[in-house]
């Protein structure tokens, strides 16, 4: 509990003992003085690779604006070897260790990097004033977010803005990254916004009397699906809607809308209300609206296809970064409420060589959150991609073509994801409609990948024979005849995207795709549902998939199947694939659809009840029988945040300095630090504050900043006087923005008023900006001379304005636990 209290007066004396140390003044604008919180951390090490190539080809438009928001993410490096060693055994029914299931704190325990790594890290990062977000779902990630000019200090590089020759406009780093030499360092994630996941949106509204399969010749039907359709198209059983089991979606910016189109949907088809939890894993701002078709896509496929799922989870991000999926994925894996199978219908072109400097390192991030998610035994989904045989890069600009190239769409290529393609499907048009022919959509991704080495499972696939060009940093594999990975795995109808024709009623409707609404809103923000909006491409087939498999989860009496490959592979090649799988053996993309396993479509499309049948000795019913609850959905999850990466030694909540008429920042208390300085007689006292400036508040002479420390009372004196007695130190600014630091005592009284009286003028520093820092050297002599190991006990601070008359204070802090001096703390070297 603090000792201040807000709005009461503080007085301010100045006895001034001695006047040698030298005065830091900044100018109006909050100049930089000398340093700020400084901690050391060995060697280190420039990363040279994490610049995009052939920068010099773009405009080099300046310096961004250095208060522009960044969240960056560092990855650090695991022992893959121990983690796929340990993987093998999950997977192998000869095994002591088959299926027995990590939880998140049992993986991260494991195979997580060492704590002191993480904690070197942690320190690193925040040193300048980023703060961490999220800290207890990043695993040994670290998610720092600040501003660019923060980041710019921190990691030692310049961001500028560029527009590419194609007129795109991003942001990059121009040099690499400087970070701890020692710590294990695989990449920093997001210093650059030119490489972002991609999204298919190829939604259309098909009109309202435009919503079936009237599309007929011969008895063969095409047109748009419903969820209903798709349970006899793909023999769903109804003794099964995925009871029991909850479903997730990989996302980023805003839901509300996506939710609003979910219960349309719901509402419309006759469906459950399933319960939505939104997960958001970045402290931007979730406003963004150019993915919102797909993001209701996924949720109105998924639980189309599981509609008694208990919950759907999304796990949302700020942006289509690169740094977003590894965040959203490793929050989902160390979610101890996680869902059993999530969905992703976003990618990037997986890594290579020439851009190993970039993608490396997310990939290094998300591929080993996917591992801790099969570890657990969690299924992921995601779509191979929407661009045939090959993969759109959209860096053109700096040497690379635009266009498909052939390289596998990331992270469907990962080894613990199931890459789902897409398919065009005709049926017999009756109400319960059976599958008549289904062939590969001639867009659908499925290719070889060129670095990715292929996992234990596709040995059966004898396609994959052609060995990897090497690993994805470019170093060749040991063996040189190693195969790599082949996508897709599985696949489910997409719709032909890329044909329109003419339907039966005005207007037009695509070839074959699902059944959906659009929350598009009206200018004044109403809803405005496009109701039959007709949708396709590999981004509903992956979700599809995300909702069929979950029917599978809940009917296997042994808990959660984990990674769908390990299971799926070995049926479909061997006696009962024929029954849990369509074979789709007709279309290219352009590598052709043939018998058994193939690029475009893997194993093909589901027949659920053989799958259900083979996975679990034909069992077809839930284990947990448990219908989703009605009502108002779950509060949002707001990942834990901000948190400094270090121990502070009292903190203060963000957006309580509320004693003014206008808000404050430039004195909200954040966290404050004491620490022996490395000379042994100096005690170092410093303040985070929200954003700082030398700027005052209007109507204000002063503002100070104080830390105090306790000073054994002398006596008691009577009420309403002053009667204890800490010790303290001081910055304050002037109107002129001229900055002096002092040390001195502080009294409160029992009526709350607290008085500074200034001893002594010594140094420090003030670092503005936000997540702005002050720092006051305070020689031990001048506060009793304690020595290492004594208590300092109970430490505080507060903000206020100096002025005798109109003193003020606004934001106050203090820790419970006393502070022995000499312990570690934010400003320990």
């Amino acid at each position: 509990m603090s000792r201040f209290q807000h709005g009461r007066r503080s007085a301010v004396v100045t006895v001034v003992a001695a006047f040698a140390a030298v005065l830091l003044v900044a100018g109006p604008a909050g100049a930089a003085t000398t340093r700020t919180y400084q901690r050391s951390f060995g060697p280190l090490a420039t990363l040279t690779g994490q610049v995009i190539p052939r920068l010099f080809v773009d405009t080099d438009l300046g310096p961004v604006a250095p208060t522009q928001e960044v969240h960056v993410l560092v990855a650090l490096r695991h022992d893959d070897a121990a983690l796929s060693a340990f993987e093998r055994g999950l997977y192998d029914p000869s095994s002591a260790s088959y299926h027995q299931w990590l939880t998140p704190d049992e993986f991260q325990a494991r195979f997580d990097a060492a704590p002191d790594r993480l904690a070197q890290i942690r320190s690193y990062v925040t040193r300048d004033g980023m703060q961490l977000f999220n800290a207890d779902g990043m695993g040994d990630l670290t998610l720092a977010t600040g501003t660019a000019e923060q980041a710019e200090r921190t990691f030692g590089v310049a961001i500028h803005s560029f527009r590419s020759p194609h007129g795109h406009l991003f942001f990059a780093n121009t040099t690499g990254p400087v970070v701890p030499a020692n710590a294990g360092v695989v990449g920093v994630i997001g210093l650059q916004s030119l490489l972002q996941l991609q999204l298919a949106s190829r939604g259309k509204d098909a009109g309202a009397n435009e919503t079936d399969q009237g599309q007929c010749a011969g008895g063969v039907c095409t047109g748009l699906l419903s969820p209903k359709d798709l349970w006899s198209v793909y023999d769903q059983p109804s003794s099964d809607m995925g009871q029991g089991e909850s479903v997730g979606i990989i996302g980023e910016g805003q839901t509300t809308d996506v939710i609003h189109a979910l219960r349309e949907f719901e509402a419309t088809r006759d469906l459950p209300h399933v319960p939505v939890q939104v997960y958001l894993t970045d402290p931007g701002a979730m406003t963004d609206d150019s993915g919102r078709v797909e993001w209701e896509l996924d949720t109105q496929a998924a639980t189309g296809m599981a509609p008694d799922v208990s919950q759907v989870r999304m796990y949302f991000g700020s942006s289509l970064q690169l740094s977003t999926l590894a965040q959203s994925l490793q929050s989902w894996a160390s979610d101890a409420k996680g869902p059993n199978q999530v969905n992703a219908s976003l990618g990037t072109c997986e890594d290579n060589p020439a851009l190993d400097g970039l993608l490396g390192p997310s990939q290094a991030a998300s591929g080993f959150a996917l591992a801790q998610a099969a570890a657990e035994g969690r299924s992921f989904f995601a779509a191979a991609g929407d661009t045939g045989a090959g993969c759109a890069l959209v860096v053109a600009e700096n040497g690379i073509t635009y266009g498909a190239v052939p390289t596998a769409d990331y992270p469907g290529a990962d080894p613990n994801a199931t890459s789902v393609g897409g398919t065009v499907v005709y049926t017999d048009g009756a109400v319960q409609p059976s599958l008549v022919n289904e062939h590969a959509w001639d867009h659908t991704g499925g290719t070889r990948s060129d670095f990715i080495a292929a996992p234990d499972f596709q040995k059966v696939v004898p396609q994959l024979a052609v060995p990897c060009a090497s690993q994805p940093n470019g170093t060749p594999y040991g063996d040189p005849t190693t195969p790599c990975r082949g996508t897709a795995d599985v696949a489910a109808l997409s719709g032909d995207a890329t044909i329109v024709v003419d339907h039966k009623a005005p207007g037009t409707v695509q070839a074959n795709g699902y059944d959906m609404v659009d929350d598009a809103m009206t200018a004044d923000g109403r809803d405005a549902f496009a109701d039959h909006f007709s949708e396709g491409g590999t981004s509903l087939s992956s979700p599809l998939w995300t909702g069929m498999w979950a029917r599978v989860n809940a009917a296997h009496a042994g808990g959660p199947l984990g990674r769908v490959n390990s299971t799926i592979y070995p049926i479909a090649s061997g006696a009962t694939g024929a029954s849990a799988f369509n074979d789709v053996t007709i279309g290219a993309n352009p590598l052709p659809a043939t018998p058994g396993w193939d690029f475009p479509t893997g194993w093909g499309s589901p027949n659920v009840r053989g799958l259900m049948k083979a996975a679990d000795k034909g069992r077809l019913t839930p284990v947990h029988n448990v219908m989703p609850k009605n009502g108002p959905d779950p509060a949002p999850i707001l990942a834990k945040g901000p948190n400094y990466g270090c121990p502070a030694t009292f903190v203060d909540g963000a957006g309580d300095a509320t004693s003014l008429p206008q808000s404050a920042p430039q004195l909200d208390i954040l966290h404050g630090d004491l620490a022996l300085a490395s000379d042994g007689t100096t005690l170092r006292v410093g303040m985070t504050v929200d954003d700082l400036t030398a700027t005052l508040p209007q109507g204000w002479t002063t503002m100070d900043y104080i830390v105090d420390w306790t000073k054994p009372a002398t006596g008691v004196a009577p009420p309403a006087t002053y009667t204890t007695d800490d010790w303290a130190a001081q910055v304050s600014v002037d109107s002129s923005g001229a900055i002096t630091y002092t040390d001195g005592t502080i009294a409160f009284d029992d009526q709350g008023d607290s008085q500074y009286t200034s001893a002594n003028t010594v140094t420090g520093s003030f670092h503005p900006g936000k997540n702005g820092t002050i720092e006051i050297d305070v020689p031990l002599a001048h506060v009793g001379g304690p020595k290492k190991g004594a208590s300092l006990g109970v430490a505080g601070g507060q903000t206020d304005e100096s002025n005798p008359a109109t003193g003020l204070i606004v934001d106050t802090a203090s820790t419970a636990k006393e502070y022995t001096l000499g312990a570690k703390s934010c400003l320990s070297t």
